[in-house]
């Protein structure tokens, strides 16, 4: 009877066994090297701006193509598709001439109803451009608007209109530009605040239809021959373009915001670099935590003997944060992750590339999977131009060994 009882026992735990076993996450792990010419290492320098997680587990990468010298190479904003293995589905130009239309890959958004709208420069207006998930254009619109000159975001609102923030020319304010699902214009606002300081980069919208902006303030230091000291600037805005609360953060060092994020509390986290004293002249990851009115809840840097960029930070399904960015040191720069709990402790860090790779990281995102997903543009000693250097781990970080290099697009 005993031993009935303990075999049954010992099959309760191999059954809970499986099930655990089978309710945990399947990883995909990868690192892809790859250009937008016929081969990796080619004339064209790629540098990406964004990536975005599509419905089939694939992702969908925004960048820049820049030509040496013309001639038949791709030049201009690329759009590039991967499965979730890293495979090159497709790579498409779908804003045309660069002499045109500049696209910015940076202002680009996905719509709930598929598809995607990209902003940029015509000539001396701004236009809008909507493409399907394919990057097949579906409209293209140019705005003469006088008093604006440059575009520094592009968002979906909950009524399914789009709003893009502009910069204004001259004395002129910035203005948020409103219009609807086929483009055409609903409102034109004036947004009561400067925005000298903001990148694309740094711009995200928030869950009340509106923009949370981290960037840089620059600060007169008196006594020292009118040197200027940076501080983190962090803007929320309302979706009619009003200010709710702008708020800087920093110390004696430089520093400087690079992305906003919002968290489950409403509140954000906001990531930023910072050199911490003025003599100092490498870089740390600062990372500040918000109530949602934009109080500090806390503020900590990590570090190394190098210096380290950060990109962004976001809030990750265990309440923890998880930050990237670049350590730039003699040995090469590498890719950066750092793990933290919700209370800013480090739970751990990793690195990515490095030996005769050259990279900066541009982009992060956490990957359908718990995952993460980083890209950047990569220089392979002494080349002059880069290639795409794009890595998916699992969500401690860890990686297939070896990155493999994509030989044609076509």
């Amino acid at each position: 009877m005993r031993s009935r009882i303990q075999t049954v026992q010992a099959l309760v735990v191999v059954l809970f066994a499986s099930v655990i076993l089978l309710s945990q996450p399947e990883f995909i792990t990868w690192q892809k090297i790859f250009g937008t010419e016929d081969r990796a290492g080619g004339k064209t320098e790629d540098i990406p701006a964004k990536i975005f997680l599509l419905k089939d587990g694939g992702y969908l990468i925004t960048g820049d193509a820049r030509c040496s010298n013309g001639a038949g190479d791709p030049c201009g904003m690329s759009v590039i598709k991967l499965d979730k293995n890293g495979s090159v589905s497709w790579m498409r130009f779908p804003a045309g001439d660069r002499n045109i239309y500049t696209a910015y890959p940076g202002v680009f958004v996905d719509l709930s109803e598929g598809g995607f709208v990209f902003g940029g420069k015509k000539y001396f207006s701004l236009g809008l451009t909507r493409i399907d998930d394919s990057a097949k254009i579906i409209w293209d619109r140019k705005y003469d608007l006088n008093n604006a000159n440059d575009m520094l975001t592009v968002a979906e609102m909950a009524d399914k209109n789009i709003a893009a923030i502009l910069l204004g020319r001259g004395d002129s304010k910035a203005l948020m530009l409103v219009v609807d699902k086929n483009g055409n214009v609903v409102s034109v606002k004036k947004i009561p605040a400067e925005l000298d300081g903001f990148s694309a980069g740094g711009v995200s919208k928030t869950r009340d239809d509106g923009f949370i902006l981290a960037g840089v303030k620059y600060v007169a230091v008196y006594g020292q021959g009118g040197l200027t000291n940076q501080d983190v600037r962090v803007l929320k805005l309302n979706g009619q373009g009003g200010v709710a609360w702008d708020r800087t953060f920093g110390g004696a060092g430089q520093d400087f915001g690079r992305s906003a994020s919002q968290t489950t509390d409403g509140g954000f986290i906001v990531a930023a670099s910072s050199s911490i004293t003025p003599a100092k002249k490498e870089l740390e990851f600062l990372v500040i935590r918000l109530d949602a009115n934009g109080n500090r809840l806390w503020e900590k840097n990590y570090g190394s003997p190098d210096s380290c960029r950060i990109r962004s930070c976001y809030e990750t399904s265990d309440g923890g944060i998880i930050c990237a960015g670049t350590r730039m040191g003699s040995a090469g720069n590498h890719y950066m992750l750092v793990k933290l709990d919700a209370r800013g402790n480090k739970v751990w860090e990793k690195f990515y590339g490095g030996g005769r790779f050259n990279i900066l990281l541009n982009c992060f995102a956490i990957a359908p999977d718990g995952g993460f997903i980083m890209a950047g543009k990569l220089e392979d000693w002494p080349a002059s131009m880069t290639d795409y250097y794009v890595v998916k781990t699992d969500d401690k970080g860890n990686i297939a060994p070896q990155p493999s290099e994509i030989k044609s697009l076509q």
